[in-house]
């Protein structure tokens, strides 16, 4: 029985592939076959281009040189370029006059994970929804990167402003009772 020395991880955003591969005897014949396109001479390291999106099989088998063939053995990987997709479904206004925001968000690949980041603080894993408070007066960033098993990658920013300040009104002139009318005047 022989194992493959290197192959690619179980999921990888890349179109190609090597693998290694050592027989226990030296002087062996290697068969190749990717994907059940039939069965094809090969070498180590054995270097495979231009593959789809999706999942793949590489088997393989030796032959010695009396004819002997060993086990096949086999390696499934996914090729995965498509990032996943994250859907914001709650998200503050542009402006709040509260200092607590809700977000929640959604990723179309269940086994993605999410990392959060408020404004310059350190970037930490969240899961949906994300409860912020104690927020300060002022702009703030908040942004959502979804990161997919074959390490793809996409990112949400939302912004928003929090504005808790009353505002202030002046009366600059009273009312005056002239014939059933009163007129107002103020500035903010």
């Amino acid at each position: 029985m022989f194992p493959f020395v290197t192959k690619p991880n179980a999921g990888t955003q890349a179109s190609t592939a090597q693998f290694t591969f050592a027989a226990d005897e030296d002087n062996v014949l290697y068969l190749c076959n990717l994907d059940s396109a039939g069965w094809r001479g090969c070498s180590t390291p054995h270097n495979l281009t231009g593959l789809s999106s999706g999942s793949h099989t590489l088997q393989l088998r030796a032959i010695d040189f009396a004819g002997n063939r060993g086990p096949i053995v086999a390696h499934t990987w996914g090729v995965d370029a498509v990032p996943p997709v994250i859907t914001v479904t709650r998200k503050p206004a542009a402006v709040i006059d509260t200092n607590v925001a809700t977000i929640e968000f959604t990723l179309d690949d269940a086994a993605a994970t999410a990392t959060c980041q408020l404004d310059q603080q350190v970037s930490t894993a969240c899961t949906s929804p994300v409860s912020l408070v104690n927020l300060a007066n002022g702009a703030h960033t908040f942004r959502i990167v979804a990161r997919d098993v074959a390490g793809n990658e996409s990112v949400e920013t939302i912004s928003w402003t929090v504005d808790t300040v009353g505002r202030a009104i002046t009366i600059t002139s009273a009312p005056t009772w002239t014939q059933g009318t009163a007129t107002v005047a103020f500035t903010k």
